[in-house]
């Protein structure tokens, strides 16, 4: 402030006013001496080991050691929730090299340029630490995003940062799409079958399916021991029979073996079946009737045949009816009656490989009153060897 020069006194009677007057002006004169002193006076800033004036800093994060901080500055040094070093995270992670906490908050990420963890949030916490060299790293660089993110990477022995790794973290969620899918070959993640038939090879069963699985496996055992059981006692009864009828098996035998013993037993082997009727007619009243049959797929050549037959007029009346037989080794039967002397030839059989033929013959029908035509019909059959 500049130093005013005080009003003097004004009298009619200038003696009286100077003695008055004459102090003041004494005293204007030494204040204007004295402010020029002061103003001559040089101060010196206050270092850290000298006292002096100190310029008041808003700013803490600066690195000024010649300011102090205000209260602004304090206030905002209270409301972050960890400190960083002195230098905030500025253009690029691959620059932050010195070993502590760093807070990051910035607007926005880009790992193309600033080598950020993809898909970080752009505010967190980074913590740098340095490892033995001897397991082939140099740095490690863990970042905490403010939603939970945890990204690790590792600085190599070689200068080369490996890429980010993204860790699980308490609070995140991964759409399935993201995660590998489990196989026989690779851990993933896989989808839960409660089915006991299923044939998929990339789900997994759950305890009811295996339960269930269990159940049937200890139901499917239980009808094994049982089957087992009656297939040792029809074992045992095959070869009763075998022996009780020709021998030569034993209970030792494998089911082979019982097959061959029954294969090579001496029995015979016989077919049968029915000619359904199968029928011929006389050309007039006064003449017999030939029939000719066959049957085949047989698998072996028949010794002898016995089969059903009926001689009968034109209006279904039956005359004869009964079996005959052909038998190569015994010859043939045919079939009489004793009254008009109505009959049928001993048939001719002929063996064939896996069937055979028969030639049958009658005689004209003789009813005492005249004549009708003769039909001859055949029906069921047996053959043997």
């Amino acid at each position: 402030m500049a130093i005013k020069e005080p009003r003097k006194f004004v009298t009619t009677d200038q003696g009286h006013a100077d003695v008055l007057n004459i102090p003041i002006t004494t005293l204007y004169e030494n204040d204007q001496a004295l402010d020029e002193a002061i103003k001559n006076i040089k101060v010196d800033e206050a270092t850290t080991t000298t006292k002096g004036i100190v310029k008041l800093n808003e700013d803490y994060k600066s690195q000024s050691r010649t300011t102090a901080p205000n209260s602004k500055a304090l206030a905002d040094l209270y409301s972050i929730s960890l400190v960083d070093k002195g230098k905030p995270f500025s253009t690029d992670f691959n620059l932050m090299l010195v070993q502590g906490i760093w807070r990051i908050d910035v607007a926005s990420f880009n790992p193309t340029t600033d080598h950020s963890p993809p898909g970080a949030n752009p505010k967190g916490v980074l913590f740098i630490s340095s490892v033995n060299v001897t397991e082939g790293m140099t740095l490690v660089h863990l970042y905490i995003d403010d939603t939970g993110g945890v990204y690790k990477r590792i600085k190599t022995v070689a200068g080369v940062w490996l890429p980010w790794d993204g860790l699980a973290s308490k609070v995140h969620t991964h759409p399935a799409s993201d995660l590998p899918s489990a196989s026989t070959q690779a851990r993933g993640i896989t989808q839960l079958n409660t089915s006991t038939n299923s044939t998929a090879t990339d789900q997994a069963a759950t305890p009811s399916a295996v339960k269930s699985a269990n159940d049937r496996a200890n139901e499917a055992y239980s009808r094994a021991d049982q089957a087992f059981t009656q297939a040792v006692d029809l074992k045992n009864k095959i070869v009763g029979a075998i022996n009780g009828k020709f021998g030569g098996a034993s209970s030792d035998m494998s089911s082979d073996q019982i097959a061959a013993a029954i294969t090579n037993a001496p029995v015979k082997r016989f077919a049968s079946g029915t000619f359904n009727g199968q029928s011929a007619t006389s050309i007039g009243i006064s003449s017999g009737v030939d029939l000719s049959l066959a049957a085949s797929g047989l698998g072996f050549s028949p010794k002898g045949v016995f089969f059903r037959i009926e001689l009968r007029d034109t209006s279904n009346r039956i005359y004869l009816s009964g079996t005959v037989y052909d038998e190569k080794s015994f010859g043939a039967q045919g079939l009489t009656d004793g009254g008009f002397n109505n009959y049928v030839n001993s048939p001719f059989l002929t063996p064939q490989n896996g069937g055979f033929t028969i030639s049958v013959a009658s005689g004209p029908v003789r009813t005492g009153g005249g004549g009708t035509q003769a039909v001859l019909k055949a029906f069921e059959w047996f053959a043997y060897e």
